[in-house]
């Protein structure tokens, strides 16, 4: 299961422990979207719908956004 938190200035620990129980009979994915929590900054251009929904596919794919 894939997971996305709500937005700038929010990361992956935005969900606390309140995920544990899913935890217990799915594989969490917890993608911290570009420029929050783990993740890198980028250029401020690619801060566009279109490349976030990128950056989502190309994890869940496998691959580094």
């Amino acid at each position: 299961m894939l997971v996305l938190h709500g937005g700038p200035m929010n990361d992956h620990r935005t969900f606390g422990e309140y995920l544990g129980p899913i935890a217990e009979y799915r594989t969490l994915h917890l993608l911290d979207q570009r420029g929050c929590g783990d993740s890198d900054d980028a250029p401020t251009e690619s801060y566009t719908l279109a490349r976030l929904a990128r950056d989502v596919e190309r994890h869940a794919l496998g691959a580094q956004p």
